[in-house]
């Protein structure tokens, strides 16, 4: 007997939980070292003592009639949840389990338990609920819609947030249980199968390892609403504890406008190459792109032999007004920014040396001081140029010929002609009525 309660005893005095006895009325007869360490008080300053006695007011009242039905009905004590104060006046949170005692009539005359320390357990509890509640608030209240899924290879879904509606259709209820594949287009189960697959496989690493392995990735996929058709996702997941986190986004609207916008650049390219007229970009006062149609009609072999040049440097080296083409092509260059587009005729050079005129139409895309650009269309007017000379020439003849000639009716006649044709060249319409 000796042996088995000095045993006794030195279990009771290294254990870590306060082990203690009580008689009928609640007031401490034993208590174990330990709740030195627990609530800062020595055991012989606790015996005498009751737990309503080191709880706050609002608990002692709680757990003195809890205490009173335990002892009336004879029943155990099982993981009571408690308030105590510490010596400090810290609040200690205790979990309590005791059994009765009974003298020999069976009528219980006291209670043998045990306390254990579960504040830090209740602080992590309470940290949780206040995360998960700012978690569900955020799932709650964003326009991305936020799922969680089983880490397995079916991926199906634990939770998923109400903005799920107004994106699929679906009420939350309704996918909750159902795999992710249930749900994505045939081809992109391709791409969402492997990324499941890797997303277990760092799992079983963090396991074996015992390091965390997070992984973040972003996925697009299609997937078919309630109604039947097909939206484009982009999907951003991410490992979170035992389940997969994926936060998606419907980008439908998105991809649309990169659709139009890859046509209109295609459409744009199209146009770009295929035009008769020389199109050019000017980047900060240089050439660095252009169309056939501006090799062809420079006569270079291509473009890379007159590109990143200034535009004075593919003209001859003074325009027809006298001015250095230097200094004018800064010039309109300058007034194009200023107005956004400007329209010129212009002297240009080709490969051979061959001067030739163009119309300009310089239109300003970027006004940027660092980044200017701007759309350039060069039209060869040669003809229209060559026209307008003749033009000249066959009016000062038929003012020659108006007043002098014997046969001036005939010659003035087929002047008219040449005139007429002339000003259909240039685009207008016959001027003189010709008389035959």
């Amino acid at each position: 007997m000796k042996k088995r309660e000095t045993k006794f005893r030195e279990l009771v005095e290294v254990s870590s939980d306060w082990i203690w006895e009580v008689n009928k009325e609640g007031v401490y007869t034993y208590s174990s070292p330990r709740v030195e360490a627990l609530l800062g008080y020595k055991p012989e300053e606790v015996v005498g003592k009751t737990p309503f006695d080191l709880m706050p007011p609002e608990e002692a009242v709680r757990i003195k009639k809890f205490f009173n039905e335990t002892t009336k009905n004879g029943e155990p004590i099982v993981a009571l949840e408690n308030v105590v104060l510490h010596k400090d006046g810290r609040r200690i949170v205790l979990e309590t389990s005791g059994v009765p005692v009974f003298d020999k009539i069976v009528k219980v005359i006291g209670f043998r338990g045990v306390d254990h320390d579960i504040t830090n357990r209740k602080q992590a509890e309470e940290s949780l609920r206040k995360s998960e509640g700012q978690f569900r608030l955020i799932a709650e209240n964003t326009s991305d819609v936020i799922t969680l899924q089983t880490f397995d290879l079916k991926a199906s879904y634990t939770y998923v947030s109400p903005s799920v509606k107004a994106v699929s259709g679906y009420e939350p209820e309704e996918m909750l249980g159902r795999s992710t594949f249930e749900f994505i287009h045939p081809d992109d189960k391709k791409k969402l199968y492997p990324l499941l697959k890797q997303y277990v496989n760092l799992k079983i690493k963090k396991v074996l390892t015992g390091k965390k392995l997070p992984l973040k990735t972003a996925i697009e996929l299609r997937f078919k609403n309630k109604s039947g058709n097909w939206r484009n996702i982009q999907c951003n997941g991410n490992i979170v504890g035992n389940q997969i986190l994926f936060v998606t986004r419907d980008i439908t609207e998105q991809k649309q406008a990169e659709n139009l916008l890859m046509k209109s650049e295609k459409k744009y390219k199209d146009l770009f190459e295929k035009s008769e007229d020389a199109i050019l970009i000017i980047h900060n006062g240089k050439f660095v792109d252009c169309n056939q149609s501006t090799v062809n009609m420079l006569r270079y072999n291509k473009k890379d032999e007159f590109l990143n040049t200034h535009p004075s440097e593919l003209s001859p080296e003074k325009q027809a007004d006298g001015k250095s083409s230097f200094t004018k092509a800064n010039e309109m260059m300058k007034t194009a920014f200023k107005n956004g587009s400007h329209r010129f005729e212009w002297d240009h050079k080709r490969a051979d040396g061959e001067v030739f005129p163009v119309e300009v139409l310089l239109t300003a895309i970027s006004t940027d001081e660092k980044d200017q650009i701007l759309h350039t269309v060069w039209r060869d007017i040669t003809d229209r140029k060559q026209a307008e000379e003749d033009m000249k020439i066959k009016m000062n003849e038929l003012e020659i010929f108006n007043d002098a000639a014997v046969d001036r009716e005939l010659i003035i006649n087929e002047l008219r002609k040449e005139i007429n044709v002339l000003l259909e060249k240039l685009g207008g319409k016959p001027k003189y009525e010709i008389v035959e």
